[in-house]
């Protein structure tokens, strides 16, 4: 088979971890059976390289970047190329389906933005998330198949279309070979015990503010000597600028660092050396720095929602999102207690084993069994 995969609206680390990790995996497996033409645009041009013959890269117009401009033109022109390049099917990690296409069309949902009632969207952001919802339950009814990187976010696709679609799988993204390695070298890596780590893109959803107020109690009621290490960039500027201001008001500046975003070698060398890695967010169909920290051994605190207590298993204790004094609760005992936290780093190390790619990316393989008149293992 031809397979037209369709890249224009992986922009983000994320996306780009997640197909290209099953692409290289994907590729060598059907080599000589199956081919693929993967579209881009000048933004993420970088996410070219050699995959072998079997894959061919096409570079869209620059409008495409933008996802007004990539709606757009896939409306008018992806047929066309789909029926030039005889395509047997497409492809596409945006959750959605481009209307009238002559080909079947595979979706992998991987956005749980706009399916989160918590986050309480306003102005031109709830606009833009009712479009999203409207794109997602189109996708269900019309897909061939639909893919989805968590269990999560399959009832949450299924929630808001109100129906299940023709097939479906729950398809989890992998780590890297060179992060399990990694962790195995920084086994023996002194721990700071009493580190709080936290790696995101800092973005208001991530809810920062409870984790500041967490570490407050930690510091101010449990008389505990906690740091707090923050490592990634900051999308939101002005969000920034209130939890810097958040930190001095809770007295903190000498407790709370702000790292931003950091090297592939210094943030694994932060997984190895952190206590506990801590991430309060509203909003995540998988969370993938909480399972790589788990690979290291390091336990995970994190809320009780979305895809986030179904990936990171018993590795770790789950409280409710906006729940300070939980999340305080919850770090303390970790913290303070070495047999629960011994328990549960071993526990954290087995969970992430089951994210190898070569795992993960299997049940793709459905993909080409549903095109060719198969059906989905549910």
């Amino acid at each position: 088979m031809r397979v037209l995969v369709n890249m224009l609206s992986t922009t983000n680390y994320s996306g780009r971890h997640v197909m290209m990790g099953h692409l290289r995996s994907l590729v060598p497996w059907t080599q000589g059976e199956h081919e693929y033409l993967v579209l881009h645009h000048a933004g993420n041009r970088h996410i070219r390289t050699d995959l072998g013959e079997s894959v061919t890269w096409l570079e869209c117009p620059e409008k495409t970047a933008g996802w007004f401009g990539r709606m757009i033109w896939e409306r008018k022109h992806l047929g066309t190329l789909a029926l030039r390049h005889a395509v047997d099917f497409i492809w596409t990690p945006s959750g959605t389906v481009t209307p009238g296409l002559p080909v079947p069309q595979i979706s992998y949902a991987m956005n749980p933005w706009s399916l989160v009632p918590e986050l309480k969207l306003k102005g031109i952001d709830a606009l833009k998330a009712a479009a999203q919802r409207y794109g997602y339950k189109k996708a269900v009814k019309d897909a061939a198949m639909m893919l989805y990187l968590s269990e999560f976010m399959r009832h949450a696709y299924r929630k808001n279309a109100g129906m299940t679609e023709h097939a479906s799988e729950v398809v989890y993204t992998g780590l890297d070979d060179l992060l399990f390695e990694r962790a195995e070298k920084l086994r023996s890596v002194k721990r700071n015990r009493w580190q709080i780590l936290s790696v995101s893109a800092m973005a208001p959803h991530k809810g920062v503010e409870t984790l500041l107020r967490a570490v407050d109690k930690l510091v101010h009621e449990y008389n505990l000597p906690v740091e707090l290490l923050l490592v990634g960039a900051w999308p939101d500027a002005g969000y920034e600028e209130r939890m810097h201001a958040l930190t001095t008001s809770l007295g903190l500046d000498e407790v709370v660092t702000f790292k931003g975003h950091a090297s592939v070698e210094d943030l694994h060398r932060h997984y190895a050396e952190a206590g506990v890695f801590c991430l309060m967010s509203w909003c995540e169909s998988f969370g993938i720095p909480a399972v790589e920290a788990q690979a290291f051994g390091t336990p995970v605190v994190s809320s009780a929602c979305c895809a986030i207590p179904e990936v990171c298993g018993e590795g770790g204790v789950f409280p409710a999102p906006g729940d300070v004094d939980a999340t305080a609760g919850a770090l303390a005992g970790l913290l303070s207690d070495e047999a629960s936290w011994q328990q549960l780093s071993e526990a954290a190390r087995s969970n992430a084993g089951r994210f190898h790619w070569q795992r993960c990316t299997r049940p793709l393989m459905q993909m080409f069994d549903v095109i060719a008149g198969g059906k989905s293992h549910e």
